[in-house]
């Protein structure tokens, strides 16, 4: 059952499941630009390098937003972000 379904059955706001969820209660100080994992996977792998201090930390942003979607990612959005964890792990080879 996807949020959106569960929103439906049991009447609550995206933002009350969000918090509800254990990635909601997730405090970062690191916050991507709007529509940042959106972009292609080299771009996103790019960012990821600039913005962090090692490949964990990138790979861990990156696992995160994953994550935070679950399955209400779609997959064509799946395929690109895995496209990106290969490119990141090459930046850093």
């Amino acid at each position: 059952m996807n949020i959106r379904q569960t929103n439906e059955v049991l009447g609550e706001t995206v933002e009350e499941l969000s918090e509800a969820m254990w990635s909601g209660k997730v405090k970062t100080k690191w916050h991507p630009p709007a529509g940042f994992f959106k972009q292609s996977a080299s771009k996103i792998a790019s960012g990821l390098k600039k913005a962090s201090k090692d490949m964990k930390q990138a790979m861990s942003r990156l696992n995160f937003y994953i994550n935070r979607a679950g399955g209400n990612l779609p997959e064509p959005d799946m395929a690109r972000l895995n496209s990106a964890k290969k490119k990141l792990r090459k930046l850093y080879a």
